[in-house]
């Protein structure tokens, strides 16, 4: 595993309020990723990390009924 830290914008499902943004950035930290933005009216959020450690990220975000669509780096 390397330390390389990546852009990440990520296509999530079933945000739907600025609560729901909150959610999402709060457990892309708990996964370990730098948060730059999380936009509910667009469905996209902008990280920064390990593309090797999105698994866990998607762990914590489906557990919670989002859903991550699309993983661009």
């Amino acid at each position: 595993m390397t330390n390389q830290q990546d852009t990440i914008r990520l296509v999530i499902e079933g945000m739907t309020c600025g609560g729901c943004a909150k959610t999402v950035a709060a457990l892309l930290q708990k996964a370990g990723f730098e948060v730059e933005e999380v936009n509910h009216e667009t469905g996209i959020a902008i990280v920064r990390g390990n593309v090797e450690d999105i698994k866990s990220a998607q762990n914590l975000i489906e557990a919670t009924g989002y859903k991550i669509k699309e993983l661009h780096k």
